[in-house]
């Protein structure tokens, strides 16, 4: 009888120590209890956890129907990773957006979805908890212009706009020929992007024109000498109003360059033959340092040194038709495979574990190619 209780309480304390012994090790890793950790994602539709926003621009109702739509069917190919099906030690939390203040005019509607990581773990009581957000995974469907821009070269700045928020000019930019960098599961890189493109599509850019530079040059400097036009007035009229001396002499100089360049480059358009008008545009660097933005590149031919051609985005990249259907898919895996600020949960920031989330997503690329190109 005695017997049998010791035995008794020996395999509760057996017991009890592989409890504790498996609390203690779920803290430190929580892949090592497996069915004992939480999962709340691959049970829910991922729209429930779809936040839009809208900075600076007006998205109507139906961009943001066709973004549902397609960041769930994205989200739902990216779930079907193993690495996201329990037991597992963490989880995606799935964002959505619709455009933002960096998307292109030509973009819309562009869609935006973010896979971040929560980590999760087990505290001193067993229980589950939240151990922290880690680096996520950034994707863009029908934003085209996050590739290109990553080629750009001169050009109106995207930022220059009047008080209104309204561009002072229609921009024009100009871009080296985006090429890959290398390529993940088969598919081009551009830098940080993966990008998954329907078969039928079109050139990201197109050769720029002589006279879609030389113009751009010219309006940019018109633009430049009105302003400066303006300023210089104003500062004639404060000087005669205060009794002093003109402040303008500086001023009167870089306007007085201003136009030299603009007659130059004026000329050089006037004198365009039809033929030379629509001819691929060439630049070559300025050795001035202190030139001004429309003159940072200088108009030359093809084969003049240190010529290299200019390009200009295709606007006409996405189809207009098939603006509910998804055309291009960029995923940015990089945050995955770097180590992440100090701070957070022991799960979250083990490069191991992202890197094989990164991994577990190459083998799903083939389905977002046949997304884009049903």
């Amino acid at each position: 009888m005695m017997d049998a209780k010791i035995k008794h309480w020996s395999v509760q304390a057996i017991v009890f120590l592989a409890m504790f012994c498996s609390v203690a090790a779920g803290a430190q890793d929580p892949r090592e209890h497996i069915g004992m950790i939480k999962d709340n994602l691959t049970s829910r539709p991922v729209a429930a956890g779809g936040n839009f926003y809208v900075n600076g621009n007006s998205f109507p109702a139906r961009d943001k129907t066709i973004c549902v739509a397609l960041n769930n069917e994205v989200a739902h190919v990216l779930l079907q990773s193993p690495m996201t099906q329990p037991p597992h030690g963490f989880n995606l939390n799935i964002g959505m957006a619709v455009g933002g203040d960096d998307i292109d005019e030509h973009d819309k509607p562009g869609c935006s979805l973010t896979a971040i990581v929560i980590g999760y773990n087990l505290d001193e009581r067993g229980m589950v908890v939240s151990d922290g957000e880690g680096p996520g995974s950034s994707l863009r469907i029908n934003q085209p212009s996050m590739i290109v821009e990553r080629f750009f070269l001169t050009g109106d700045a995207s930022d220059e706009r009047g008080e209104n928020g309204d561009y002072l000019k229609s921009p024009q930019r100009f871009f080296l020929e985006p090429k890959p960098t290398g390529s993940v599961g088969g598919y081009p890189t551009y830098s940080k992007w993966t990008a998954i493109a329907r078969h039928d599509a079109p050139p990201l850019v197109l050769a720029a024109t002589r006279v879609q530079y030389l113009g751009w040059q010219r309006n940019w400097l018109s633009r430049m000498i009105a302003e400066d036009e303006q300023e210089r007035r104003k500062l004639q009229a404060f000087s005669v109003t205060a009794g002093i001396p003109d402040q303008t002499g500086d001023l009167a100089k870089t306007i007085a360059l201003l136009k030299s360049q603009l007659g130059q480059v004026s000329a050089t358009l006037a004198a365009l033959s039809p033929s030379e008008r629509s001819a691929p545009a060439w630049c070559r660097k300025n050795p001035d340092p202190q030139a001004n933005l429309a003159m940072q590149y200088l108009d030359v031919l093809a084969g003049d040194s240190g010529a290299q051609p200019l390009f200009v985005a295709n606007q006409n990249y996405l189809d207009r038709a098939r603006n509910d259907q998804a055309q291009l898919i960029l995923i940015d895996l990089t945050n995955l495979s770097y180590q992440q600020q100090s701070g957070i949960g022991k799960s979250v920031d083990s490069n191991a574990l992202l890197k094989q989330l990164e991994q577990s997503w190459i083998p799903l690329l083939s389905k977002l190619e046949a997304i884009v190109n049903r």
